[in-house]
């Protein structure tokens, strides 16, 4: 599985907490301030923390969440044509229900 640029979720999460608090982020990331900070300080995330930073980075604009997986299956279909994208996006997320 692809994964996500760990460096690009922490920027994206140290400008968060600049405008925000970290209070705020780490409640949102579903993580204690002192996890997300030694996150933050470079360690190497466990699967399920990883997980937790994935999604909360892979929001769209309008604030909803969008799992690190919709991200993924959107990736694998954007160059197919237009007609199709929907039909495939189907298929992979039955498929990897399927295998969960």
């Amino acid at each position: 599985m692809a994964e996500l640029d760990l460096e690009a979720i922490r920027a994206a999460l140290r400008e968060s907490i600049r405008t925000r608090g970290l209070r705020p982020v780490a409640r949102e990331v579903g993580m204690s301030p002192s996890g997300l900070m030694r996150s933050l300080a470079g360690t190497r995330p466990y699967g399920p923390t990883r997980l937790k930073l994935s999604e909360w980075y892979c929001r769209d604009d309008a604030g909803d969440r969008r799992t690190a997986r919709d991200v993924l299956i959107d990736q694998l279909v954007e160059r197919l044509p237009l007609r199709l994208r929907n039909q495939a996006r189907q298929k992979i997320r039955d498929i990897v229900t399927m295998q969960a």
